[in-house]
């Protein structure tokens, strides 16, 4: 029984041991980012993310928003998000700060399977350069004439009618 009970007072202190690690490290990881503004304090490795109703999460930033202002912080994990609510602070922010917000997120897996390019996955300068040649590709096509409009009612009216009489009949076409 003695060496069951020093296993149980180790296995404890390995415990609090990785405990009081996390948060040190978490802690730590806070004060690296700088000044961010006030907003609720994150469990450690979750962040805020267990306080979020996922199905309305604006009411929760409602909330925050009364208690700690109209720009505050909230952590996803251990990312830090910064909430920017109420027209008057979105607008000085943005006309104020528009550069430095100018940027997306970088989503690893996304940048992976992208390689950087794409509109999704760029920012800054090659953003620019893939929305003006998307634009261009589109315009090229006849985007925002009539004409192609004619062209997509007629393309539909046929994959219609060739979905419900010929091979495909039973295929179910999704339109997004």
């Amino acid at each position: 029984q003695s060496s069951i009970h020093k296993l149980q007072i180790m296995l404890i202190s390995v415990y609090t041991g990785l405990v009081l690690l996390l948060l040190w490290k978490s802690q730590r990881k806070q004060s690296s980012i700088g000044q961010l503004p006030p907003g609720p304090t994150p469990y450690p490795l979750l962040g805020n993310i267990l306080q979020i109703d996922v199905k309305e999460p604006y009411k929760y930033y409602l909330k925050l928003s009364k208690k700690y202002g109209s720009v505050f912080t909230i952590w996803l994990a251990n990312s830090p998000v910064v909430i920017i609510s109420g027209y008057q602070a979105l607008k000085d922010t943005m006309i104020g700060l528009g550069e430095e917000f100018s940027g997306r997120a970088t989503y690893p897996l996304l940048m992976k399977i992208t390689l950087g390019y794409g509109v999704l996955s760029t920012s800054g300068h090659r953003w620019k350069e893939m929305r003006r040649f998307t634009l261009m590709t589109l315009k090229n096509f006849g985007m925002g004439r009539r004409s192609i409009e004619e062209r997509v009612r007629e393309e539909a009216e046929k994959l219609v009618e060739i979905q419900q009489t010929g091979p495909f009949k039973y295929l179910l076409i999704f339109c997004f």
